[in-house]
């Protein structure tokens, strides 16, 4: 074996080893320095178990790159971060760790809480940039700001999200500011504000255009939609059919509220049965994505509709 070699395994399979400001290098970071190396030494093939840990560490890459940032992600791709969260080294691996407080913030409010508690304290000795470390503290504010509205503490969850929005804001994040704003929206909902409401919903969508988040974008028109069948359900019927008809498929995040619009549509519409069955489907795509909160709501919908079908 070549010294190359020699001193790519020593850093995956030797112990971890004090870095110069005397803490220690994680797995996940050794894993990341051997991926350098494969690129440019097709020997590292000849070895298996070295083989891996490279793909292991290019999984846990793509996860990062694809759920980080979701709004909200699928049960399975839920139960996928936990456990790259566990094989990284649980809470040393900052950026997994607030993809999954993120993503806990409706399915475990305590868990999330807890997380968080250990995300701050790891994030005030982290070797990162100001702007990521800024970055993960907003989304942790955020993720307490939607907590307290889950728990109807509207006022501090006003505070926070709009704190965490000036933040995003500061931080040129606009994916971060939009999520602050979507939440802003279910704030005003609960006050009975639906003006105020809209024109969250207007911002959330405008930052994930500016973003290039084509999912949020999707997700902010069906749930604007949602609301609007409330005011005009003919209306928003063809605006249903312009902009999600037959034909194109979307993810459970975007169909949740798809299909809730397309029950409130039908509910005043005279069609009972079918908002029974569009409420239903929305409870359960609203489930699979952890959105828990929208999920009990198209439940308890289409119950609703029960009583006045025929």
């Amino acid at each position: 074996m070549t010294r190359k070699g020699r001193a790519i395994l020593s850093a995956l399979f030797l112990r971890p080893k004090l870095c110069c400001r005397g803490s220690f290098v994680s797995y996940s970071k050794r894993v990341r320095l051997v991926m350098r190396y494969r690129r440019d030494d097709k020997k590292l093939d000849h070895f298996p178990e070295l083989a891996l840990h490279v793909r292991l560490g290019t999984r846990l890459n793509m996860l990062e790159k694809k759920v980080a940032m979701e709004l909200f992600v699928s049960n399975q791709e839920f139960v996928n971060l936990e456990a790259s969260l566990s094989l990284t080294g649980s809470t040393t691996h900052l950026s997994i760790l607030i993809s999954t407080i993120w993503q806990l913030r409706q399915r475990d409010c305590q868990r999330a809480l807890a997380l968080a508690q250990e995300a701050e304290v790891l994030l005030a000795q982290a070797d990162i940039s100001n702007h990521t470390h800024d970055t993960y503290l907003a989304r942790l504010l955020l993720v307490k700001a939607e907590i307290n509205w889950l728990i109807a503490d509207l006022e501090a969850a006003e505070n926070q999200a709009n704190a965490a929005i000036t933040a995003f804001e500061q931080l040129d994040d606009r994916i971060g500011a939009g999520d602050g704003n979507w939440l802003m929206a279910s704030v005003w909902l609960e006050r009975g504000n639906g003006q105020r409401r809209d024109e969250c919903m207007s911002c959330a969508i405008a930052h994930y255009r500016a973003g290039n988040d084509i999912v949020r974008v999707n997700a902010g028109l069906a749930r604007t939609l949602h609301y609007a069948a409330f005011r005009n359900a003919n209306a928003t019927a063809i605006n249903l059919a312009d902009t999600f008809g037959p034909g194109v498929e979307h993810c459970a995040m975007v169909m949740a509220w798809v299909e809730s619009a397309h029950g409130v549509v039908a509910g005043f519409t005279g069609d009972p049965g079918n908002a029974i069955k569009r409420f239903l489907q929305a409870h359960l795509a609203a489930k699979e994505t952890g959105q828990i909160r929208h999920a009990i709501l198209s439940a308890t919908n289409a119950a609703d509709s029960f009583s006045t079908n025929p």
